[in-house]
């Protein structure tokens, strides 16, 4: 007996979602230090790592859409959409990369000369010394090395439908971001074009569309303020020029009786009267007392939160195919409740029991109008 027996389905490819790509051509401006398994050091042979690209492009997409989600949760699906996030066990096995990652591709054009903290002396060169100590030699440590000229080009494969939030995540980086150490102060600033144009400031910057707190940095609110210079080395040195001499407390008020008190505070040890305000501007911290038995105090957070990004970005900014400002970027960012304090060399100090709790002193704005006075530009993002 016969039997009639249906058609096979027809096979077909599974749907996946229409992919753009972004190409960036870029070269750093200035000197690069870090960034490698070994702290300090540079990686020679691959200086520009995929993975910390994907790090740095995570950090600016939170400062420009993080606050726009109602919970940390819904944040943090619209990042891994974005961006992939670390496999877990109901969601897969490590390696596993999901349809919606963004692909980052690097190709080193030229790996750029190495340098040194001595080569960049600041008395033979505009490389600014308050923002490269970190690199010089210690009690303990040789000087890092470096590298400078470095060129490289950035394509990044991702979902078509995500492409205007990766490619302002990009423009933010290329802008107010760096590559390896110390980006926060200039270090591994870059010049970057795209579709053969420059990548310049102005950019937009998307309203907040939500009443969340900022629990992290965001550009939303932030105060820019820039100084129109001749390159990228004058912006670079003119800006951490300015930073300096505001850490240093000088004319920070029009009565110039401003001083910080933290110093003070320590060398007296009134831990009940202490106020550390520059903690606000990022830890830890550490004072330095020179032949005193106070010696060298490292001042950080309390509990988890041991450490700070400074939310205050010191850089050359493009503003043309050939022009520089210094800039100094002041991001909005939770402000520090507590800290402990401890002490690293000779003899302990006497600490309160418990944190410290820190006398609320608004030091971003403190810098806000100290950068005013001194007659630098201002845009309120």
């Amino acid at each position: 007996m016969s039997r009639n027996l249906p058609e096979p389905p027809k096979w077909e490819a599974p749907q996946r979602p229409k992919r753009a790509r972004l190409e960036a051509k870029i070269k750093l401006v200035t000197p690069m230090f870090g960034g490698s398994f070994q702290a300090r050091e540079v990686d020679e042979q691959s200086p520009v790592r995929p993975a910390a690209i994907r790090g740095h492009l995570r950090f600016w997409w939170r400062a420009l859409y993080g606050a726009n989600y109602r919970s940390t949760e819904e944040m943090f699906a619209a990042e891994a959409a974005c961006w992939g996030e670390a496999a877990l066990e109901h969601k897969g096995k490590p390696g596993q990369t999901p349809d919606c990652q963004t692909a980052i591709t690097i190709h080193i054009s030229q790996k750029g000369s190495k340098t040194s903290y001595s080569s960049l002396d600041p008395k033979i060169s505009d490389h600014p010394a308050y923002a490269l100590f970190p690199f010089n030699e210690d009690n303990d440590q040789p000087q890092a090395s470096g590298l400078q000229k470095v060129e490289f080009t950035l394509q990044l494969d991702f979902p078509a439908h995500l492409q205007q939030q990766i490619e302002g995540a990009l423009r933010a980086w290329l802008l107010f971001g760096g590559i390896g150490a110390r980006t926060r102060r200039g270090c591994g600033s870059m010049e970057a074009h795209m579709n053969g144009r420059p990548v310049c400031w102005p950019m937009d910057i998307p309203a907040t569309q939500s009443g969340t707190d900022h629990l992290f940095p965001v550009l939303q609110g932030a105060g820019l303020f820039w100084k129109q210079c001749a390159d990228a080395d004058n912006a670079w040195q003119t800006a951490v020029n300015e930073w300096k001499l505001f850490r240093l407390g000088r004319d920070i008020d029009p009565k110039r009786e401003f001083r910080w008190p933290d110093a003070t505070a320590i060398r007296e040890k009134d831990w009940q009267a202490a106020r550390f305000p520059k903690a606000e501007l990022g830890l830890p911290i550490v004072y330095h007392f020179l032949h005193e038995e106070h010696h060298n105090t490292t001042l950080q957070g309390s509990g988890k939160n041991t450490r700070l990004a400074s939310p205050i970005i010191v850089k050359p900014l493009r503003t043309g195919e050939k022009q520089y400002s210094a800039a100094i970027l002041i991001l909005t960012a939770p402000s520090v409740t507590q800290i402990t304090s401890l002490e690293t060399t000779k003899s302990p100090l006497q600490q309160a029991d418990g944190p410290l709790q820190i006398q609320k002193m608004p030091v971003r704005q403190f810098l806000a109008d100290y950068l005013t006075q001194c007659k630098w530009q201002r845009k309120q993002l």
